[in-house]
């Protein structure tokens, strides 16, 4: 894992990982009030290690991380991966002797979790302004053979799950940004069809952070 704090940019941060950093120290600080200087270490048996796994719809299994995103000993170019042979089902974690295990936590950890995520879809769905979504330059493994709009469904089906009234795509995704040269499938009719409107950000292959920024800024003055 790369440490966003020595890249100012943050073009190689992971947004996952930079979410649970952010969160951990403002919950240290601000509401567990722990002072900075404070170390945390590691009381689990760490002698044996803990990877991924999934299982695709064909019902075939991947085992680690590196097998599913980036298989293989050398450099992979991008949007040159090998798809996978089927969408991913689920995914679960497996120990030193490739079985799928459970981790145990408290339940009240659980709950606290549950709670935090729930109404999540919901919040989204009733939010009044743009809900943008940004377009890979490329297809990876996992979204092998997608189109703009089944990127966009997939997201709003995650997000429908959370909601007890009837939603629409729309309701989650109102616009794609997308970069000028990317290889994904742009199905305009499709993305029509649910009301996605398609933005390009003009850039050719990555996201110019400046662009982006005012393309964003344009997408909520039209919607105010």
């Amino acid at each position: 894992m790369l440490c966003f704090w020595y890249v100012p940019c943050f073009r190689m941060d992971s947004i996952v990982c930079s979410v649970f950093q952010s969160s951990m120290g403002f919950y240290r600080k601000s509401v567990a009030q722990v002072p900075s200087e404070t170390h945390v270490l590691p009381v689990i048996n760490c002698s044996h290690s803990v990877n991924l796994g999934c299982q695709l719809l064909d019902g075939s299994k991947i085992l680690g991380q590196n097998n599913i995103s980036h298989p293989g000993k050398t450099v992979i170019k991008e949007g040159q991966q090998p798809a996978l042979a089927a969408p991913i089902q689920r995914i679960f974690y497996i120990n030193d002797w490739q079985q799928e295990i459970v981790q145990r936590v408290d339940d009240e950890v659980v709950t606290d979790l549950l709670a935090s995520k729930s109404g999540l879809g919901r919040a989204i769905a009733q939010h009044p302004g743009r809900k943008i979504l940004l377009l890979n330059g490329c297809l990876d493994r996992e979204t092998a053979g997608m189109t703009a709009s089944q990127h966009v469904v997939a997201v709003a089906r995650l997000c429908q799950q959370d909601c007890q009234q009837t939603t629409t795509t729309s309701d989650f995704v109102t616009d794609v940004i997308y970069p000028e040269t990317t290889t994904i499938p742009l199905d305009w009719e499709e993305l029509a069809g649910v009301h996605v409107h398609p933005v390009t950000s003009g850039d050719n292959g990555h996201y110019d952070l400046t662009a982006l920024t005012q393309q964003i800024i344009n997408l909520h003055s039209d919607s105010s």
